[in-house]
């Protein structure tokens, strides 16, 4: 299904620009980012807690980065409907996460930090139109691919990205390698876990 077409997307930059309370910006992402990743939240953490985290992170993300992260947001009401927020060489990783898990980008390589869409905005295309916006920002950077990571539990998140042509690095899934990443994430997060690396090619 396809998103109507007065569904635009705009930045995170521009959507800042345009406001005149940025932080209501600040809170309807890290809002759409607690609710989005609630399989992430530590058993400990309630969801205000977790918006509030959220809210001081994206408050945080650097201006570069705030170029390259697409938001939708309905006409109509106004509400964040989903965002995709990408990284190139030389940015910042994820501020939410310790310094050593951060992604560092190679040359030529786009990585998808983070994609989200609103429970009640699922299934109308809106996820598979911030894909396609993806690529067109990693070409106009002219990078040879774009990769994500993606928890091996979510099976339909998996599903989609195959479909849209990425594919699991089958590195990322050694036995070593998800047996470390497991452990050291289920410390940070109270939960066990681990994730599939998928990538893109451009060219």
């Amino acid at each position: 299904m396809e998103p109507p077409d007065n569904y635009e997307i705009v930045t995170f930059a521009e959507k800042l620009k345009a406001s005149t309370k940025e932080a209501d910006v600040f809170e309807a992402y890290g809002t759409l980012l607690a609710y989005g990743f609630s399989d992430k939240i530590p058993p400990c953490f309630t969801y205000s807690c977790a918006i509030e985290s959220q809210t001081k992170e994206v408050a945080k993300t650097s201006e570069d980065k705030k170029k390259v992260c697409g938001m939708i947001y309905d006409p109509t009401t106004g509400d964040l409907l989903g965002a995709a927020q990408l990284q190139f060489e030389g940015m910042e990783g994820n501020l939410s996460l310790v310094s050593s898990f951060r992604h560092k980008c190679k040359p030529k390589e786009c990585y998808l930090e983070t994609i989200v869409v609103s429970e009640a905005a699922r299934g109308k295309g809106i996820g598979s139109k911030l894909l396609k916006w993806c690529d067109e920002q990693a070409l106009a950077n002219e990078c040879k691919e774009i990769t994500l990571e993606v928890l091996a539990a979510n099976k339909g998140a998996t599903a989609l990205y195959e479909r849209k042509g990425y594919v699991i690095d089958p590195k990322s899934d050694s036995f070593v390698d998800s047996f470390i990443e497991a452990a050291c994430l289920g410390v940070l997060f109270c939960r066990c876990t681990t994730t599939h690396f998928m990538r893109k090619s451009l060219i």
